[in-house]
């Protein structure tokens, strides 16, 4: 199945369930120009993260202050405008570096300021980020037993955010 063919499986989903979508956040994944031309012609506001390829998205993410910019994505068939949403993050020695970062962001069908679009954006990778601390904690025992399972579960969950309180 192709990315575009996922994403009208989960979309005819969600449609059945009679949920609506504010914005779509999509990881790097799917940044591909099927995709954004897709999102578009179905009107679903998006955010997906930029890849930082070719020398004009480069020099279009460099700067010192948050912004839009345009971007026309080339490849096969016609060209696709696309709207960047550029956040500027200031180091201030995070980590011993300085200077800055240009996060830049896909986005349509909003027009949000672009710290709005990262701290939304990022939302959605802690939420991934939970995911991720799910299988790390996750009790590993032998037993069949649901209830077991499960309590052990919420034991490591419990455990796991009382570590990090106390850090």
């Amino acid at each position: 199945m192709s990315k575009v063919e996922y994403i009208q499986k989960f979309l005819a989903i969600i449609n059945d369930l009679d949920v609506s979508i504010d914005i779509l956040c999509l990881d790097r994944g799917f940044y591909s120009k099927d995709v954004f031309s897709f999102l578009q012609t179905e009107k679903i506001p998006h955010i997906v993260p930029v890849r930082k390829y070719g020398k004009e998205l480069k020099k279009i993410l460099r700067g010192n202050h948050s912004r839009y910019a345009m971007y026309t994505m080339m490849g096969t068939g016609p060209p696709l405008d696309l709207t960047l949403a550029i956040d500027v993050q200031y180091l201030q020695g995070r980590n011993k570096k300085f200077g800055n970062v240009n996060l830049g962001y896909i986005v349509y069908g909003i027009d949000w300021e672009p710290r709005k679009v990262h701290q939304t954006y990022k939302k959605r990778f802690a939420i991934e980020s939970s995911y991720q601390m799910r299988n790390i904690v996750k009790a590993k025992t032998s037993s069949r037993s649901v209830v077991i399972r499960y309590l052990l579960t919420i034991i490591s969950f419990l455990l796991k955010n009382i570590w990090v309180s106390i850090q």
